[in-house]
């Protein structure tokens, strides 16, 4: 990234573009590809984006916006519990 910011970046920005790229919605210079753009438009966390544009692409939808509602319904409450209790 060669712009000056208003205010900087998170410290874990490039971890988070590894993220991306890795998802496949980056291309090699840190851009978005059509997947990615795809991906923006989910009002969630860019891997359960990806999970429900490939049960889509698959023919699975309902099976994964099953584990969908099971994950941020079960799994993060729990979560949240089992590290306030830690």
């Amino acid at each position: 990234m060669d712009f000056d910011f208003i205010d900087p970046p998170p410290h874990n920005i490039l971890n988070l573009m590894d993220q991306l790229w890795v998802l496949g919605a980056l291309n090699n210079v840190g851009g978005l590809i059509d997947l990615g753009w795809k991906m923006v438009e989910f009002l969630t966390d860019p891997p359960p984006a990806k999970m429900l544009l490939m049960g889509k692409l698959l023919g699975c939808v309902e099976e994964v916006l099953t584990i969908f509602h099971i994950s941020i319904h079960v799994f993060r409450p729990l979560l949240s519990l089992l590290t306030a209790q830690n």
